[in-house]
């Protein structure tokens, strides 16, 4: 008979290679990918929380720039045109009464010109420091008045217009308003933009405005365009002592290029205008409509 016990084959330790049977080998191996998978998910999931928690990017986006184009060149009441702005003026330039918010009184100048012509939006751009802006043209056909450029910058995670350069004024609104003598007539300037460039029955500049003051922007330029209308002789020294001051500006180049004819000026001088504003500000295809208007 047979001895029971098992033979030796039975009992001993099956080798490995005996004891990893194909779904065990599966198995053996499993893990390794699985935790890359999960340590992939677990990343890509942490980023996305991440995210979702910081809020949109830092800056505002190209699209968010066009919504806010597009609302802004079709809006129709100014609260649809207030609700796009965040204008905090810098300290000692607002009235008490808007708590330094001017949000409102710039979708009133943004109204008014809407009234006077047609408020159109030209492209996006960018500023020094890399946020988007926008170009708006202020004009009626080819009747050109003005150029505005839009700064965009995030408030409470929303894209909201921040500061305001009205080129017929020659800089930017925080720059106009930085210094103390500035602020002190930072009525006069907003009375100005929205007027277009300065305002009816004020003489420009104002009295209580220091000689210094005279010669930097805004004052400056909307002393020229008082002078078109006041007293013209005078137009041509002020006109050089603007261009000394500030050669790159083209605040002065919008005066020669839309009241040259008033001023008795050579029609070359104001196609010479219109591509230095072209250079400055940029619109292209409407310039050359202008300069062809000039010449004909």
């Amino acid at each position: 008979m047979p001895d029971p016990t098992p033979s030796p084959e039975s009992t001993a330790p099956p080798t490995t290679a005996a004891a990893a049977s194909p779904r065990r080998a599966r198995r053996s191996t499993a893990p390794r990918g699985s935790r890359w998978g999960l340590w992939l998910f677990l990343a890509v999931a942490f980023v996305g929380t991440a995210i979702a928690f910081s809020g949109m990017p830092e800056k505002v986006t190209h699209g968010e720039a066009l919504d806010v184009a597009a609302a802004l060149e079709n809006a129709t009441t100014i609260e649809n045109i207030r609700s796009r702005f965040h204008v905090v003026l810098p300290a000692g330039a607002a009235d008490a009464a808007t708590t330094n918010d001017s949000s409102a009184g710039f979708a009133e100048v943004i109204a008014a010109l809407k009234e006077v012509g047609t408020y159109t939006f030209v492209f996006v751009g960018f500023d020094a420091k890399g946020n988007r802006t926008l170009l708006f043209r202020v004009h009626k056909s080819t009747r050109l008045f003005d150029y505005h450029r839009l700064r965009l910058e995030r408030r409470d995670g929303k894209p909201r217009i921040t500061d305001i350069q009205v080129v017929s004024l020659g800089d930017w609104l925080h720059s106009m308003l930085g210094n103390a003598d500035n602020a002190a007539h930072s009525a006069t300037i907003l009375q100005a933009m929205q007027s277009i460039r300065y305002p009816k029955g004020v003489r420009i500049p104002p009295d209580g405005v220091s000689a210094e003051t005279r010669r930097t922007l805004p004052f400056a330029a909307m002393h020229l365009w008082w002078l078109v209308d006041n007293d013209k002789a005078a137009f041509p020294a002020a006109l050089t002592e603007f261009r000394t001051a500030h050669p790159r500006n083209c605040a002065v180049d919008l005066v020669v290029a839309t009241r040259w004819l008033t001023l008795g000026l050579d029609r070359e001088l104001a196609v010479e205008a219109l591509h230095r504003i072209e250079e400055g500000v940029g619109d292209p295809d409407y310039m050359q409509q202008l300069r062809e208007r000039v010449m004909n």
